[in-house]
């Protein structure tokens, strides 16, 4: 599983900064913090940067790159961390996009330790997709969003920032 979700009031979530690309997707002081949090477990990792999405930050372990996506859920009140290989091969060969247990490993080690996440759990990409398409929780709108091309029968997974649908 490569999904990790849960909540946390530790970051923020409400104060738009200049260097968030939309409105209302937050996660730059999650993505420094986990950026902190493996390179002082001895992984390389790099400045997160912004996406439309949110926040992703590429680290290193076993001499390869990956990249843990960022993101906030405002109607689910949920963070979630979601991790990517990087690098050429991963964009021609599937089995370079398999994330290794090692990877996995080093981002779990650092949600686990935190005591200010709650509701931490792990999701396979599908596991996730389908945990996200039930209901929110009452009295909660739904930002996050399953959609189906029909004409491809693909499934995207999309997040709605600043009252617009983003791919992510």
């Amino acid at each position: 599983d490569s999904i990790a979700t849960f909540v946390t009031q530790r970051f923020n979530t409400t104060v738009a900064k200049k260097t968030v690309v939309n409105a209302e997707c937050y996660g730059d002081d999650l993505a420094a913090w986990l950026a902190a949090q493996l390179q002082a477990g001895g992984r390389r990792s790099a400045t997160p940067v912004s996406e439309d999405f949110g926040w992703a930050v590429k680290f290193r372990v076993n001499g390869r790159y990956y990249w843990a996506s960022i993101g906030y859920v405002p109607g689910r009140e949920m963070w979630f961390v979601a991790l990517e290989c990087g690098g050429t091969l991963a964009r021609f060969f599937a089995r370079f996009r398999r994330i290794p247990a090692a990877a996995v490993a080093a981002v779990r080690s650092v949600l686990e330790a935190c005591p200010d996440l709650r509701e931490l759990r792990w999701y396979s990409p599908r596991g996730f997709s389908e945990a996200l398409s039930k209901p929110p929780r009452p009295g909660r709108q739904h930002p996050l969003l399953i959609v189906t091309d029909r004409d491809t029968e693909r499934h995207v997974r999309s997040t709605q920032c600043n009252g617009r649908l983003w791919e992510i």
